[in-house]
């Protein structure tokens, strides 16, 4: 009897050290803007999956913040692999719980192993809204319908959409599904597509107006592309090398800061795993990097400084 509730006791064990090492605990804080706690926010682990449909959600782990803004999460350790992606999304509701009150930050969908090593990070929420839209009127029915111009894109589109006003000549960008770049005229037609950028797989671009060019990137490269008169030309001939400073591109900004402009590259640092952001002249060459606390993703520079991961 006593050698049967030993190994009674022992399965338990074993049991508990296995579940225990199947799962992975991710934690951090809710905030509002001015760093104080923000309690009752609703986190969501989102698990997505990149296929060739795009993006598909696999499963959620949800939990709440506590009244010091602290969350934590666990999620099943088979998610904790290159495979899979994280999306964290928050919402903090109104008592009535079908208000937003706080939302964000917009966190794009990061490697999971990458994500999990970013513990204890602080997100930090804005002011949210719920619109309920309705119309009411009389019932009638138009020969003809006339609105702004458009253009699907859907089925094409890949990443990013830049806007560019060439003497009065105004163009919307994006990347297509074959790494094309793709210009669209003020009428949202088709003007002109350039696919011999010297890049693929890309993860995003940006347009600097005073080096007159777009700066391209993937998860290892950056490439500088000159943009001809009235978009008569691409030519893509420099390049850098980011495998050094980065393991995994995310994002690239171009931004105008008194006479000159500069590029600032996003991603998960070479070392350490920690966010980062580098910063480069409009030739490519490399100025400086900073590690951030935020995770890292699509990147933009707002009026106040402030970069938006």
């Amino acid at each position: 009897m006593r050698c049967d509730r030993s190994f009674l006791i022992l399965t338990i064990i074993l049991l508990f050290s296995i579940s225990y090492v199947l799962a992975v605990d991710y934690y951090g804080y809710t905030k509002y803007q001015n760093g104080t706690a923000l309690g009752g926010v609703n986190v969501t682990l989102k698990v997505v999956e990149f296929g060739p449909d795009g993006p598909q959600v696999n499963s959620s782990y949800s939990g709440l913040s506590n009244s010091s803004g602290f969350f934590n999460i666990t999620v099943p350790e088979q998610f904790n692999n290159g495979q899979w992606n994280i999306k964290p999304v928050f919402i903090k509701y109104l008592p009535d719980n079908d208000t937003t009150e706080y939302i964000g930050p917009n966190v794009p969908a990061i490697p999971a192993n990458d994500f999990f090593q970013q513990v204890g990070t602080s997100f930090y929420l804005k002011r949210g809204a719920t619109l309920l839209i309705s119309g009411i009127g009389d019932e009638h029915f138009a020969s003809t319908i006339n609105g702004t111009n458009s253009s699907s894109i859907s089925s094409d589109y890949q990443v990013g959409l830049e806007f560019i006003n060439d003497s009065g000549n105004e163009f919307l960008l994006y990347i297509n599904g074959s790494d094309c770049l793709m210009g669209l005229n003020s009428t949202r037609g088709l003007n002109f597509s350039a696919c011999s950028l010297n890049i693929t797989s890309i993860a995003d671009f940006t347009y600097s107006d005073g080096a007159r060019s777009y700066f391209i990137v993937n998860n290892t490269q950056v490439e500088k592309c000159y943009i001809g008169s009235k978009l008569s030309n691409v030519t893509c001939n420099e390049s850098s090398d980011l495998s050094g400073d980065f393991s995994s591109v995310l994002g690239v900004e171009a931004v105008s800061l008194g006479p000159e402009d500069y590029i600032y590259v996003s991603g998960i640092n070479k070392t350490g795993g920690m966010s980062a952001i580098a910063k480069y002249y409009t030739n490519l060459s490399f100025i400086s990097k900073d590690m951030m606390q935020s995770p890292a993703g699509f990147i933009e520079y707002d009026e106040s400084g402030a970069f938006q991961g």
